[in-house]
């Protein structure tokens, strides 16, 4: 019988296949065993102990193989398994691998027991932290690839290592567009390591990809309170996408305070003209993102930014703030309120399946959240439709409101 066989068989053989950048590796709960991959029967099989614990496959079998260069001068292939934790099992699975071994030396091969077991506490790795963006400079597409030098950490540690790099890329550039980013084991042997590292850039240095090192150390991610501060930032994006005014992200809890301070900035922007002599209030798509935790529109409201400059256009940083934020929640309150009640200029339209209507251009104190509910609400009951029915009021100049009705809705006089 082929005992070696016969052993694979009491264990789920593990198919490491090499993770992409970007992706975490799985870890794999059980109790484990490696051993060298023999190319005879009679050669030497260097085995571990067996163990019970909860990783990953590559990093197991990279330390193993690891230990036998170091301690065995050994660079056989190297192969590690586990089988699914139970009662009993690793001490069958033990005396299992005994009566192996006595077949082997019986038919004249040898077993070198070297009683290792993966302790990833104990272990140096080595990872590459890799990552392709794709980006603007101008008018042009640009494919950038980065790395940093290899980074030893211990076993276990890869998905933190993996977490870190892309929190330190997404701040550097938080509006490049990178699909994969992440950290990769590498084969314990110097010579495969350098082959695994040219392997990984080749294909982007073949493409005339920018190549940059990254002079990066290792710390943690450690999570701040002040990530899931309810926030707010207000943005007003020409058309052509081509001018961008945008805050500072401010912390605002308060969804009817967020509403007034989108009012607040549209008559902020009134007073505003561009380089091109457009004002800002008329031209301009305009809103404010939130309320939503502080670190996820950061991240939106930086990436935007970098966006356009990448693209050769005008980001404007204003310094306007709603005159009460949750930061200063005593500071003129009146004040925002009255911003909020400031009149602006509306269209209001329904768009359903034989029942489109659109009004004239109107004046409303009311903020948008509340105007778009009574239209809603009073449409609906006049005119009722069936099937998919879109309703929304939204602030508009009258050279828009007449490019608007041009589109075959009929006129309804509805003014709140």
């Amino acid at each position: 019988m082929n005992t070696r066989a016969m052993l694979m068989g009491l264990c789920l053989v593990l198919l490491d296949a090499a993770a992409h950048a970007g992706e975490i590796p799985a870890n794999t709960k059980g109790i484990w065993f490696c051993q060298t991959v023999s190319q005879t029967p009679t050669a030497t099989v260097y085995v571990s102990d067996v163990f019970a614990g909860d990783f990953v496959g590559t990093e197991v079998r990279t330390a193993f193989g690891k230990m036998l260069a170091e301690k065995h001068n050994v660079t056989n292939g190297v192969s590690c398994s586990t089988a699914y934790s139970g009662p009993g099992i690793e001490e069958k699975l033990a005396g299992d691998h005994q009566r192996w071994f006595q077949q082997i030396r019986a038919a004249g091969g040898s077993v070198v027991e070297t009683h290792w077991v993966f302790a990833p506490g104990s272990e140096r790795l080595a990872y590459l932290c890799t990552s392709v963006a794709q980006h603007m400079n101008g008018a042009q597409r640009v494919t950038t690839y980065f790395y940093a030098d290899p980074i030893e950490m211990p076993g276990s540690e890869q998905g933190n290592l993996g977490t870190a790099w892309a929190a330190y890329l997404d701040a550097q550039h938080p509006g490049w567009y990178m699909p994969a980013k992440g950290c990769l084991l590498l084969p314990a042997d110097p010579a495969k390591r350098q082959n695994a590292i040219a392997s990984m850039a080749e294909p982007w240095q073949a493409q005339k990809a920018e190549m940059v090192r990254v002079n990066w150390t290792y710390a943690p991610v450690q999570k701040s309170a002040a990530d899931d501060v309810p926030s707010v930032f207000c943005q007003a994006l020409r058309t052509d996408n081509k001018h961008l005014y945008v805050t500072a992200v401010f912390p605002m809890a308060d969804v009817a305070q967020a509403n007034a301070a989108v009012n607040a900035w549209r008559t902020y922007l009134h007073g505003i003209k561009d380089p091109d002599g457009m004002v800002v209030g008329d031209s301009y798509l305009s809103g404010c993102d939130g309320p939503g935790p502080a670190k996820g529109l950061t991240h939106q409201r930086n990436a935007r930014v970098e966006q356009i400059r990448d693209s050769g256009f005008r980001v404007v940083e204003t310094n306007w703030l709603p005159a009460n934020t949750d930061a200063n929640p005593k500071a003129a309150q009146a004040t925002l309120a009255a911003a909020g009640a400031a009149t602006q200029t509306y269209q209001c339209y329904q768009a359903a399946f034989g029942a489109n209507y659109m009004t004239p251009v109107f004046t409303s104190a009311k903020d948008l959240q509340t105007l778009n509910a009574d239209w809603r609400a009073h449409i609906l009951q006049v005119h009722p439709a069936n099937g998919v029915v879109q309703t929304a009021c939204a602030v508009t100049t009258p050279a828009m409101a007449a490019s608007n009705q041009s589109r075959g809705y009929t006129p309804y006089d509805w003014k709140e």
